[in-house]
């Protein structure tokens, strides 16, 4: 695995005595994917998806957030996102980065093979990991299924505040959520995946959350499926 550096997933603008290096990120280190590997198969000639289904298997795969978008996608008659294919939500709260290999291993043992994975995760790693060692296991991440399915990154939220930090750390957290964002976005790019930004969703606008600052509230989770749909709209 090519070594990741600090330096290659944060942003500019730290003050100094920060541990945030004054770099812009650059694309990962190592050899340019120059074809779709063959063993990712978007199945758009139909596959087992169900009665009445065709087209790739798509999972979401995810935290609290996705756990409670499912709920309310269900609720909203949005739970196919409108692609007309089978789409599997699976949402587990409290689930970090570094247990999604072992959740994925677990559903694929009873489910139909994912074509599409959607990841949204790292939301509970912000303040637990280091940025270098967020980058490092979200590369393994990647590394170790890129042939397996198409990876769909959907970016980390915002929070209107993180409760493990004091006020000063505020900004500092958000930094590093903007910088794994960045990361993980050109490591989709490299392996042919996609991204999924959610620039509807900001701390700024209160209501969009629970009162805990952290969940979203039921008008967010329409944002946040409203995106998801637009962001895997390709596959229709």
């Amino acid at each position: 695995m090519p070594k990741v550096k600090a330096k290659k997933i944060t942003t500019a603008g730290a003050r100094k005595g920060d541990d945030t290096p004054k770099r812009r990120p650059g694309r990962p280190r190592g050899p340019r994917a120059t074809s779709t590997p063959a063993s990712v198969d978007l199945g758009l000639g139909g596959g087992n998806n169900g009665p009445g289904r065709s087209g790739p298997v798509v999972w979401i795969i995810g935290d609290s957030i996705v756990f409670w978008a499912h709920r309310r996608a269900k609720n909203t008659g949005e739970a196919d996102l409108g692609l007309g294919t089978s789409v599997r939500w699976l949402g587990k709260r409290g689930l970090r980065i570094e247990g999604v290999s072992d959740w994925l291993d677990k559903m694929g043992r009873s489910e139909p093979k994912p074509s599409v994975v959607v990841l949204h995760v790292g939301t509970n790693d912000i303040e637990a990991l280091s940025k270098k060692k967020l980058a490092s296991l979200t590369y393994r991440l990647f590394d170790a299924n890129k042939d397996k399915f198409q990876i769909v990154w959907s970016d980390i939220l915002e929070r209107v505040w993180y409760p493990a930090g004091c006020t000063g750390d505020q900004g500092k957290l958000d930094l590093k959520r903007r910088a794994a964002n960045r990361y993980a976005k050109a490591l989709a790019a490299r392996f042919h995946g996609k991204a999924i930004p959610h620039p509807s969703i900001s701390h700024n606008d209160i209501s969009l959350y629970r009162t805990d600052g952290l969940h979203l509230a039921d008008e967010g989770l329409d944002r946040f499926i409203s995106e998801l749909k637009v962001g895997l709209s390709y596959l229709r």
